[in-house]
């Protein structure tokens, strides 16, 4: 299962706490990430898995079954009836996500899923929870208005010390809107990646300004972008050295698969991990060991997309060599 960890923090006693608590965690799961590297080069297979959903362009949460069409490795591997059992978007890239019972899906991803960004407004550098870990208290939400020029909005809840602060920003703006907007063609991602981006306008004048109070909240001058129209092509990998896919302001790829059963696993570690010396995989130090012996890791905090249950298995996930989709009959 691939990682992108956030963590928060808030101004204040209770946020540094948040902050330490997610900081050990971090530390733990990358131990135990590190650990089961060294123990599975042996395990290594491939095979081929194909999702059945209920409709075309759409992923349904709780629907679909993954079939084994065939599987090439030394271990037979039998899958269970494989279902999606959590659908989640993360609008505005490191900030906080939202759970979803259905999306819509195109070859960028999920429906508004990394669509905007939040970028330093003198370096053009898209900022992370890697930074500034309190991004992931900022709460985007997407109202849908099929009557609206719009489409809808991003409504966007801003911490502040004085209280909450609310923008909303168009969520399909018109040609005619864009115009009006400036647009940026150096957005750099890691200062490796190169993609253009609108700087995001209130949807009323009456409306807090988005580049004000997320300013304010960062305490530097930064822009709420939207992603534009020229392509930002993925990498290709080893494996399909050939690749043609394309992103939003996502770290590499359109979307991330995770499942119940690895998520399960991570967790059984991690309150190995709180054995202390006692502990197979070894002492992790400034670990909360009673916070963690009973309790679970939540699957939001790697930030994936689809998650699966139901393979009895963990990291079957990291031996499909594809996931696809097929409409009902």
């Amino acid at each position: 299962m691939s990682l992108d960890v956030h963590m928060a923090s808030i101004v204040s006693s209770e946020g540094l706490n948040v902050i330490w608590l997610l900081t050990v965690t971090l530390l733990v799961v990358t131990t135990i990430l590190f650990w089961r590297t060294k123990h599975s080069e042996a395990e290594k297979k491939s095979g081929t898995s194909s999702i059945r959903n209920d409709a075309p362009g759409t992923v349904a949460n709780g629907h679909g079954s993954v079939t084994q069409q065939s599987v090439e490795n030394n271990i037979p591997l039998t899958l269970g009836e494989v279902s999606v059992s959590k659908i989640l978007i993360h609008p505005i890239k490191s900030c906080k996500g939202l759970s979803l019972s259905q999306s819509r899906f195109t070859p960028q991803g999920l429906e508004h899923d990394r669509k905007w960004c939040i970028m330093d407004a003198n370096t053009h550098t898209i900022v992370t929870a890697r930074e500034v870990s309190k991004m992931v208290l900022i709460e985007p939400r997407v109202e849908y208005n099929p009557s609206d020029s719009y489409g809808g909005r991003l409504v966007v809840k801003v911490p502040q010390t004085s209280g909450d602060v609310t923008f909303s920003v168009p969520l399909d703006p018109t040609p005619e809107l864009l115009k009006e907007w400036s647009v940026l063609d150096d957005c750099n991602l890691f200062k490796v990646v190169y993609m253009d981006g609108y700087i995001c306008q209130s949807l009323s004048p009456s409306e807090p300004d988005p580049t004000e109070v997320l300013s304010e909240y960062f305490g530097q001058r930064v822009y709420l972008m939207m992603k534009g129209p020229i392509p930002r092509e993925c990498a290709p990998t080893k494996s399909f050295p050939d690749l043609k896919a394309t992103a939003e302001y996502h770290d590499g790829y359109p979307i991330l698969f995770a499942s119940e059963e690895s998520l399960h696993d991570v967790s059984k570690s991690i309150r190995l991990a709180a054995d202390g010396e006692n502990s197979p995989i070894g002492r992790i130090g400034g670990m909360n060991q009673d916070r963690w012996k009973d309790n679970d890791v939540e699957i939001e905090r790697f930030r994936p997309n689809i998650v699966f249950e139901g393979a009895g298995h963990p990291w079957v996930e990291d031996m499909w060599r594809s996931v696809g989709h097929q409409s009902s009959p």
